[in-house]
Order: C-alpha cells, then sequence, then structure tokens
C-alpha cells in the first residue's frame, strides 16, 4: 500500500454486513504487518463492535487498499508537507509521517492536528517519540479547544481563522506554503 490508503473493513454484526473505510496508520515499508487505528464512536455499531470483539490474531475481511489520498515515499526529492488533521484524521498522516520519515532522508513535515482535548490526541506518544528521533525534520503543532490551564500550546477550534493564525505563528506564509506538499484530513 502507499502511505494515505485506507482498508474497506467488512464486519457482520447481529446478522447484518456492514462495510467501513480505516485508514493504515503503519508505514507502508514495513511489509511484515499494516495496521489500521479504530476510534470507538458513540453509537458506532462497527467501532464499538470492532473494540469489544477483535481480539490480537483474530482474521478480518478487508478489500483494498484503496485510495488516492495518498503520498509517494519511492520519490526521493527533497520535500517539505504540511499535514492538517483533526480527531481520527491523524490515521492516514501518521502512515505518511512514517514512511517519508524513514524513506526520504530530506524530507521535511509539519504537522498541524487538532483534538478537542489532551485525552483525545490518538498517537500522542507515537508523535513524541517520531519528533526525538527525526529532530527538525518533524515539527508537530497541537491545537485543543478544551484546553487545561497548565496547557502552552496553541488553542481554539482547528477552523481557518485558527489555522491562519497557527500558520502565521510557524513562520509559514503564502509563499513558503506554495513551496509545500499540503494534506488534510
Amino acid at each position: 500500500f502507499l502511505p494515505g490508503m485506507f482498508f474497506t473493513v467488512v464486519v457482520e454484526v447481529d446478522g447484518q454486513e456492514y462495510r467501513r473505510a480505516y485508514s493504515l496508520s503503519s508505514a507502508a515499508h514495513q511489509a511484515d504487518h499494516a495496521t489500521i487505528t479504530i476510534k470507538r464512536v458513540a453509537h458506532g455499531t462497527v467501532s464499538n463492535w470492532l473494540c469489544d470483539h477483535i481480539q490480537a490474531n483474530d482474521t478480518l475481511r478487508v478489500l483494498g487498499p484503496s485510495g488516492s489520498f495518498t503520498a509517494d515515499p519511492a520519490n526521493d526529492a527533497p520535500a517539505h508537507l504540511l499535514l492538517v488533521g483533526a480527531g481520527s484524521g491523524i490515521t492516514p498522516l501518521m502512515s505518511i509521517i512514517r514512511s517519508l520519515l524513514a524513506q526520504q532522508t530530506h524530507t521535511r513535515i509539519q504537522l498541524v492536528y487538532g483534538n478537542r482535548r489532551v485525552g483525545d490526541i490518538i498517537f500522542r506518544k507515537a508523535l513524541d517519540q517520531l519528533v526525538q528521533q527525526y529532530g527538525e525534520r518533524l515539527r508537530v503543532t497541537h491545537v485543543l479547544e478544551q484546553a487545561p490551564r497548565t496547557w502552552s500550546g496553541e488553542t481554539g477550534r482547528l477552523d481557518r481563522s485558527t489555522l491562519a493564525g497557527v500558520l502565521d505563528r510557524m513562520g509559514i506564509t503564502t509563499a513558503t506554503l506554495s513551496e509545500m506538499e499540503v494534506f488534510t484530513c
């Protein structure tokens, strides 16, 4: 698969077949496994069933991989990417981050990641580890809607005006933005 692609997971719940798309969150070059990330959704028939019933080494029926929201890790030209995501939109972005940083030695990635609360940040530890591993090649800016008093990062809903302010504080101008590859999810 290419980073950013998804699988369609097919499950039967109470005798009815359901299909749901789940983005791959693992690095594309790690051929020994592929991971999807499933966020439990209130009243979500499939997400709740998967979270409650699937165990390690269970087999799932999947279709794909599919999708055109991809980055090509085979292209080793120096690149500067801006990834903007909110909530579970981080899952395909994680695949892009993990794949490109590992396979493209000159790629730089700036991630702006919005969530409601600190506890909602999917992959928080993994992102911290990737920042430690790749240093200046990966910059992560968290934006919280409901930030605790001790929060020193960006705040607000990740809408147009908040994103504009964040990009301004990051030093990303219209000119530099035009030189970047941008993914939003």
